[in-house]
């Protein structure tokens, strides 16, 4: 029966395996209402194909898998939270195979791949369908559990804050509004690649977790770190949303060449097809730029190619290509988010009782450049840290009651879909594989120029308002970076200085602030001044920067 209101211990936004696997942990000890805006199987995580990386191979460890993502994160990475990420791993996984979750194997024992950047074969799969394989396992298990509600089709727009507080949160569900109090409030939404014009994402990845956190005073960390993978099906060069093609067809022994049959990741890194993920998407934008067509060359991999990999083989096959005999042509697209609202090591934002998890998040695990494999480990990983500190926060949280604004509408769809696709356009051509600073600070125009024009209160927006807020964040962290690193690739122009060498940083933004630099990974807790932005305090504030100390900008 359809309700206007619902009281709950804990409500999860999303259905990825962060969301899932929070509800699970959550349920042992408490309510949990899951709300997701379309079925409960349509995430990001449904459609990862390659795998979930862990150190259970017997000649991997923690530490050879901590080297490999420092070092493919570009050693952006907060080191504390990696250390957790690969120690936690092996044993969080091991828990969900225990329960039933099937991987393939090899005589008995489990099948480990090599996906690019890792230093050995540590990724668990089934064929090229493991997100799906988990989900599927996942929502059986949900569906068990008495302690679980489940509102599919519906649209959480509005977190309820009070005094720095998240007491819940408003969603649309059958074009009505409906009130969700809660104690604890979970941000799993996922990603935002359809803010790009060309996307490896789903119709649901729109960046709704990033905008919601932010609207309630949520610091975000990283948005410029945003990773383009290599190897999208593209006979269609016009779409939206690519079928991905999963790294692991690399580590099986797939190349990239071009329409002359070079294999120009050669002169790119030594690991040709096998390079950082950054570092591959800007050799193929390269040979796009100068007219040429790139193919992943599976022609001489190994032979059990279509049974392998049987996703991909029906993908193509339904323009009569085959991995066995034909070259594939393919394309970069956007395809996650490193950055996001910043957590720490529990989950928690800066925010009281809201938690991020998964791609919503940033607790600085991916660095500049996520490590093929580690989101769903990320997910799970800190999913179950988040419900063990749930548990603890619930102990002691005394509920209040859930600020109620009558007067609030839900979001209204954008009234002129072309100015959807301009921004989507934008951040594609302006702020994608291949950045300059002036492309950067045009844009940056354009977008401001189009906030100008729609209107936004808090309790009415429209959907075209929050892709344009998100564009305009992206596109400022962009800015602020201006030398490359990881998936951040910027130019110097005419009118730039190459700057010098810096020190690490890393920039926040939050609402009503202007951004701040940090010189190691911020805590969540960090509260510091704001002072005016201009160019010359941005180079000032970089190279004066105590250890330890924040600049706000």
């Amino acid at each position: 029966m359809l309700k206007n209101h619902y009281n709950t211990d804990i409500v999860i936004i999303g259905s990825g395996i962060a969301g899932l696997i929070t509800a699970l942990r959550c349920a042992q000890f408490a309510s949990v209402l899951i709300i997701t805006k379309d079925q409960l199987a349509e995430s990001n995580t449904h459609y990862a194909q390659g795998g979930i990386a862990a150190a259970l191979n017997k000649v991997d460890s923690p530490k050879k898998h901590f080297d490999d993502t420092m070092k493919a994160g570009c050693y952006h990475n907060h080191a504390k939270i990696v250390n957790i990420l690969t120690k936690e791993g092996p044993n969080a996984l091991q828990e969900l195979l225990d329960t039933g979750l099937i991987f393939e194997t090899i005589n008995n024992t489990l099948d480990f791949t090599q996906e690019a950047a890792h230093s050995i074969p540590r990724v668990l799969h089934n064929k090229d369908q493991t997100g799906k394989t988990i989900i599927t396992h996942l929502i059986k298990q949900i569906k068990k559990e008495k302690n679980i509600t489940l509102l599919e089709d519906t649209a959480a727009f509005k977190l309820l804050t009070k005094n720095n507080t998240c007491y819940g949160c408003y969603a649309k569900q059958q074009n009505r509004i409906i009130t969700i109090s809660s104690t604890i409030t979970c941000l799993s939404t996922g990603g935002i690649g359809q803010l790009f014009k060309h996307t490896s994402n789903p119709k649901i990845a729109t960046g709704d977790g990033l905008f919601l956190g932010y609207e309630a005073g949520c610091s975000l960390i990283d948005l410029e770190f945003m990773q383009f993978h290599p190897t999208s099906f593209c006979l269609d060069k016009t779409l939206n949303s690519y079928f991905l093609i999963s790294e692991a067809i690399r580590g099986a022994g797939a190349i990239l060449i071009n329409q002359n049959g070079d294999e120009f990741m050669k002169n790119h890194h030594p690991n040709h097809s096998l390079a950082p993920r950054d570092i591959v998407s800007r050799g193929i934008y390269n040979q796009l730029s100068q007219g040429n067509t790139v193919y992943l060359d599976c022609r001489n991999s190994h032979k059990n190619k279509e049974s392998d990999f049987p996703a991909i083989s029906n993908a193509i096959a339904k323009e009569k290509l085959t991995l066995r005999n034909d070259l594939i042509p393919i394309t970069p697209t956007a395809h996650y988010m490193m950055g996001g609202l910043l957590t720490n090591e529990h989950s928690q934002t800066n925010v009281t009782n809201l938690y991020a998890i998964g791609e919503v998040a940033c607790n600085g695990s991916h660095g500049a450049n996520r490590l093929a494999s580690n989101s769903l480990l990320e997910g799970l990983v800190f999913a179950n840290r988040a419900a063990k500190q749930i548990q603890k926060d619930l102990s002691k949280t005394q509920s209040s009651p859930t600020p109620h604004n009558k007067a609030i509408t839900s979001p209204q769809p954008a009234s002129n879909t072309d100015k959807l696709d301009y921004i989507h356009n934008l951040l594609w051509s302006q702020c994608g594989i291949i950045r300059d600073k002036d492309s950067l600070n045009t844009s940056l125009k354009l977008i401001n120029n189009l906030l100008q024009s729609e209107t936004y209160s808090d309790t009415s927006y429209t959907k075209l308002y929050q892709h344009a807020l998100l564009a305009k964040l992206i596109i400022t962290a962009s800015l602020h970076r201006s030398e490359s690193l990881g998936s951040h690739f910027i130019t110097p122009t005419i009118t730039d200085k190459i700057p010098e060498k810096s020190n690490p940083y890393w920039i926040t933004q939050r609402k009503d602030n202007t951004p701040c630099y940090h010189d190691s990974f911020p805590s969540t807790s960090l509260s510091t001044p704001v002072v005016s932005k201009s160019d010359d305090v941005i180079v000032s504030a970089r190279s004066s920067r105590n250890k330890g100390e924040t600049n706000c900008l």
